[in-house]
């Protein structure tokens, strides 16, 4: 199913053919197949028609929040307006939205104390005490160690002669440069791994079956009980790493972060630090695969990358949603939000919005002013956003410098993405040859 946007999107799998988006004239029916995995495939031309029919709408589905009312927003215009307007945060209320009852508790737990969803109060608390890790002019200390990762990955793809760019390049890069900022021991990754794999599921909008939550709340489990350990060794014996220098921070007070405070800034970063970067990793890859002018382009003049990784991100991300709420009554896009009324930014409608972008289907690296919403805009925009930059352009020249001649090794219709949720796509695999 490619409706308007043809080889411009990934094609997905899905279990049930839904109704072309052009035939839908009820908001409502457009959301739940956007919201359900089994109908939904490409996924930008029910964004474009849900924005057409009511690119700020209000309503009570069960998938979003339990049924309480909330507010879907599609247009660029609405994403902007929420995630910049002084009234609109991301706090407790929120985080609701993760709430399955009495099984999902601990998951849900580690979830309140995530940066993302504390009070105003705490979480400028919390981001000034750790915000300076992840500026632009730190992460640069990083490239060495990125610079090192990539290239022994490349070398070990090309003695092979093949390679799968997901399992080969987009997921070890990122999971080995935390590893490594964190100072923890690579053999317990494939522990890590298998925990964010159910975290990340868990964390998803939508349907959560039972078997999803109880593998959220192992994982929730693990997380807590693995940080804590290194929490509790880096107070006895600091280290040059992250989570030492997490341990030390201290605020205008001299008060340090709680343990558990501590647990969930680790998740987020692992989560946020390696899940979504290595899906745009993949994403991007596949990207530039599908548009091959823009390809060579880059192979020509590598420089591009510097801003053209903006577009990239625009055309097609992992990220798809955010959440932001109302402190007073709000008007975004001409439309009253009253107060505590979650809303429900769907970043990727946001960023293919013609009324933002001259055709936004299309790849174009050489696009200027690219103010994608991604990553998020304002006091909660994503605290490493700074390093998974820093990483992509690093990442995708280097690729398609050692390999002019990639190329996908399969028809594009059969590169498999994961269709279970908007919060953190995926593909499976993207097999490749050169």
């Amino acid at each position: 199913m490619t409706g308007q946007y043809g080889a411009t999107t990934a094609q997905y799998v899905t279990s049930l053919p839904a109704p072309a988006a052009e035939t839908l004239t009820d908001p409502e029916e457009v959301l739940s197949i956007l919201l359900e995995p089994t109908l939904r495939g490409n996924l930008y031309p029910y964004y474009n028609r849900l924005r057409e029919l009511d690119p700020v709408y209000r309503t009570h589905h069960p998938a979003l929040h339990g049924g309480r009312p909330c507010w879907v927003l599609t247009s660029y215009r609405a994403g902007y307006e929420a995630f910049t307007h002084r009234l609109m945060t991301s706090d407790s209320r929120t985080v609701q939205a993760y709430d399955t009852g009495e099984n999902g508790q601990r998951f849900l737990g580690i979830m309140r104390r995530v940066l993302l969803f504390l009070e105003p109060v705490d979480h400028a608390r919390v981001r000034k005490m750790v915000a300076t890790t992840f500026m632009r002019r730190k992460v640069e200390e990083f490239r060495p160690y990125i610079a090192e990762t990539i290239e022994y990955l490349l070398s070990r793809m090309e003695e092979r002669g093949q390679a799968d760019i997901v399992s080969d390049y987009a997921n070890p890069l990122p999971i080995t440069m935390i590893f490594r900022i964190f100072g923890m021991p690579l053999e317990d990754l494939p522990l890590i791994e298998s925990w964010m794999k159910n975290f990340a599921r868990r964390g998803e909008l939508g349907r959560i079956s039972p078997e999803v939550e109880r593998g959220g709340e192992e994982a929730s489990k693990g997380f807590t009980e693995y940080f804590r350990k290194h929490i509790t060794d880096r107070r006895k014996n600091p280290r040059d790493d992250v989570i030492t220098t997490f341990v030390q921070a201290r605020d205008a007070d001299g008060k340090a972060l709680t343990d558990d405070e501590l647990i969930a800034m680790c998740v987020l970063i692992f989560m946020a630090g390696h899940e979504s970067t290595s899906n745009m990793i993949a994403f991007n890859t596949f990207s530039l695969l599908r548009n091959r002018d823009q390809l060579r382009l880059l192979q020509r003049q590598p420089e591009l990358i510097e801003d053209g990784i903006d577009e990239l991100i625009r055309y097609d991300a992992s990220v798809h949603v955010a959440q932001r709420v109302g402190l007073e009554d709000v008007t975004v896009d001409g439309r009253d939000i009253p107060a505590g009324e979650p809303c429900v930014i769907m970043q990727g409608a946001a960023n293919h919005d013609p009324a933002q972008y001259d055709t936004p289907e299309r790849l174009d690296l050489t696009r200027t002013k690219v103010q994608h919403l991604v990553f998020g805009l304002g006091s909660h925009s994503c605290l490493g956003n700074q390093l998974a930059k820093l990483e992509l352009r690093m990442a995708i020249p280097a690729l398609i410098e050692r390999f002019p001649d990639i190329q996908l090794a399969v028809p594009e219709s059969e590169v498999r993405s994961c269709n279970t949720g908007l919060l953190l796509r995926h593909l499976k695999d993207l097999p490749v040859t050169w």
